[in-house]
């Protein structure tokens, strides 16, 4: 073995560099997510090079939401994204100061999607005012990819990192509210983008998934690890496993 718990037994990004010059980016990124899994601070630059290296290598998306209410999601963004990107946020953010603006901006740097919309949510203790949040974060950025002539979308899993709020919860609202509004807006495909390491929310997702199958029997699905999909009228609902930060769009 490479690594062990406490210390790296070679040098880690020697040992990238080499998997980089093979083009073997599936492999590097298995190893790397193994290699960090103690999130120590002296390795942030190999956690940051893990998540750019994967941006090119990203399933097809035409906008991606990020939760702005995140702050380590918004300091890396604002990373690879550029300086660009943070300068035409912080000008939109002036027009709409409200906390429950949508602010949506074109991407740029390393970023290969057409758009981000950046959305406020935070979390409630109370479960009903819970679902409510999710159910609206979710309809409100497929309201807005409505207004844009757009098709395709992809999500992070909101709540489910330090807000700790329930990941069957949050599973089931955002499954559920994607695949009302898939029935109401004909050609539509939402994606919900779950880190790697978090099997237990893949498997959340992929259970309301399932659940759609069973409940609409003339659908379409496709089940291949690490995705999961489901066709809903002419359009999809899918979770995956990924980074909310590595989608792209042609």
């Amino acid at each position: 073995m490479l690594v062990q718990d406490d210390e790296p037994l070679a040098d880690l990004t020697q040992v990238v560099d080499v998997f980089l010059e093979q083009n073997l980016i599936q492999q590097c990124t298995a190893f790397l997510l193994d290699a960090l899994k103690n999130n120590r601070e002296d390795q942030g630059h190999l956690q940051t090079r893990l998540l750019e290296m994967n941006l090119m290598q990203a399933p097809q998306y035409e906008a991606i939401v990020i939760c702005s209410s995140s702050e380590v999601l918004m300091n890396f963004i604002f990373e690879v994204g550029g300086s660009q990107m943070k300068s035409l946020y912080d000008s939109e953010l002036a027009k709409q100061p409200k906390d429950s603006s949508l602010i949506s901006i074109p991407s740029s740097g390393e970023i290969q999607s057409k758009t981000l919309y950046f959305l406020p949510w935070k979390p409630h203790t109370d479960m009903n005012l819970l679902r409510q949040s999710i159910e609206k974060f979710v309809s409100d950025a497929i309201q807005q990819l409505l207004n844009d002539n757009l098709h395709t979308i992809a999500f992070p899993a909101i709540g489910c990192g330090k807000s700790g709020c329930s990941v069957d919860i949050v599973a089931k609202s955002m499954v559920d509210e994607g695949n009302r509004q898939s029935k109401l807006h004909k050609d539509i495909s939402i994606s919900f983008i779950i880190q790697p390491e978090r099997t237990d929310i893949f498997d959340k997702f992929k259970k309301y998934i399932d659940s759609l199958q069973v409940a609409d029997r003339g659908t379409a699905r496709a089940e291949i690890e690490p995705k999961i999909s489901t066709a809903i009228e002419n359009g999809l609902i899918e979770v995956e496993k990924g980074d909310i930060t590595k989608q792209s769009v042609s």
